[in-house]
Parts: C-alpha cells; structure tokens; sequence
C-alpha cells in the first residue's frame, strides 16, 4: 500500500522469542528497510530470511536463507537500510544458532517492511 506521495507505507513486525520455527511476515512483493534484534541467549545466534511466499516453503538447515542478520552472544542489532531489500515472494523468519543451521536460539526480532 503507498501513500498518496506514491511512497510505500513501512509497517511493523514483531516476534518474541524467534526460534527454529520459520515465521512468515508478509506474503507477496515485499521491502525489508530496517530492524531490531535482541538476543536472549549468551551465545551468537542469527536471524535467517527468506524470500518465501509460506513458511511451509523452508527447511531451516537446508533451504538457503536470503539474508542472514548475526547477532553477538547476549547483545542488540539495530540497523536501517538506505536502500530496501527486496523480496519478490514475501519474508519468512527464523533464528537459529549457526547462519544457516537449524538449532533453535531465542531472540526477539522486530522489522520495518512495506
């Protein structure tokens, strides 16, 4: 949805607790612009991001994600994009402790898509 200047209304998303069981955010053509991670867990841990239009379209450990945020051991990622990610599908979540495992580590996550 755009506003009436033709720019894209940026929408939030949140999740406590992301683990290993993929999410799906938004379905369809999607912008990733910006987010915010906490890891609850004191070990590095990673958001993986795919662009899927289902949840059922991932198998963490052996579908390759899109876009992977690392996250320090017991610490906040913060980050905006100058220039959106795209994702031609939708945006699926998951967060694991290895960049593209599929072991479940805590974290809480909230982006800014439209």
């Amino acid at each position: 949805m755009k506003s009436d200047y033709g720019v894209p209304y940026v929408l939030p998303y949140q999740q406590a607790a992301l683990a290993d069981t993929p999410l799906l955010v938004v379905t369809g053509e999607a912008l990733l612009y910006g987010w915010n991670v906490i890891n609850n867990v004191a070990a590095v841990s990673y958001v993986q991001i795919f662009n899927a239009a289902a949840a059922g379209d991932v198998t963490l450990g052996a579908t390759a994600p899109t876009y992977v945020i690392g996250n320090l051991a017991s610490s906040v990622t913060d980050r905006g994009q100058h220039r959106p990610l795209y994702f031609s599908l939708g945006i699926v979540i998951a967060s694991t402790t290895t960049s593209t495992g599929s072991t479940a580590a805590s974290q809480d996550v909230s982006l800014d898509y439209a």
